[in-house]
């Protein structure tokens, strides 16, 4: 478990002198949240995905944000969005374009996109919060179940057919 301490009932602010009644508080218990891969997903995007679960598990949202838009990235590149060395909004026009993004998906992979952005550039305005990074790493899970697992079950179903 990660605990903070807390002297009065707050955490203490760096360099305050303490004063008041120590506590501790947990925020965090082990073992850590992970995301636990299908065995279709390329470990490459499994392990950018799990990063990001840990992060967010750690209240590090812009972390996990940025995690969640390296994962995407992966999915593009290995799904041939176009040259690994291709801007990520290229590779995702390009498989918005081929039919491999349905709208809904290249929309919501924009949103990732432009969030790990967010995440990554420093803007004291623009902040990314827990449920954004949670929505961006709801929407890979679903993008992961949508490219990967599915096309794999369906052809395991298939090769067991007589």
């Amino acid at each position: 478990m990660l605990e903070e301490e807390l002297t009065g009932g707050r955490v203490q602010k760096s360099g305050e002198r303490p004063l008041g009644e120590i506590s501790w508080h947990g925020f965090h218990w082990w073992p850590l949240a992970g995301s636990s891969a299908h065995s279709a997903v390329p470990s490459e995007i499994a392990s950018a995905l799990n990063e990001a679960v840990l992060c967010l598990s750690a209240n590090c949202p812009r972390a996990a944000a940025v995690m969640a838009r390296r994962t995407l990235e992966a999915i593009a590149t290995d799904k041939g969005g176009g040259k690994s060395k291709d801007a990520l909004a290229k590779q995702l026009a390009n498989m918005a374009a081929s039919g491999l993004l349905q709208p809904t998906l290249a929309d919501w992979a924009k949103e990732v996109r432009a969030i790990g952005n967010s995440g990554a550039h420093f803007d004291p305005i623009d902040t990314v919060s827990n449920a954004d990074a949670s929505q961006l790493i709801e929407f890979l899970q679903a993008l992961i179940e949508y490219l990967y697992v599915l096309p794999y079950d369906l052809a395991q179903r298939r090769a067991a057919r007589p």
